[in-house]
């Protein structure tokens, strides 16, 4: 089991790549997203910050379900699937496509 402190920033650095946000200028990641807003946790796991705190598909969904920033129990803004593979944004309505125009200039991981 990964420490609290590590579940915190893991769950924090998945709310800020679902985040409207990041998705409104995310080129790379808009490519990425899939019917429903749903995005392979696996994808997001490969990435750079992510690798830093973990790469394991357990000790992110371990994240999401057992701690918040706030310190409840279980995310309110990350929603998994239920095969466990992919992750959406639970806070918004918005359902974020590969056709949504972007702003700004867009990152990635």
């Amino acid at each position: 089991m990964a420490s609290k402190e590590t579940r915190e920033k893991i769950l924090s650095q998945l709310e800020y790549y679902l985040g409207e946000n990041n998705l409104r200028t995310d080129k790379f990641l808009r490519k990425h997203v899939e019917e429903g807003g749903w995005v392979d946790l696996q994808l997001l796991l490969s990435f750079p910050k992510m690798q830093r705190l973990s790469s394991s598909m357990e000790v992110a969904i371990e994240a999401i379900n057992t701690v918040t920033a706030g310190g409840s129990s279980g995310s309110t803004y990350v929603k998994v699937s239920e095969d466990k593979k992919k992750v959406k944004s639970a806070a918004t309505e918005k359902v974020w496509s590969k056709d949504l125009p972007l702003q700004g200039g867009g990152g990635g991981g």
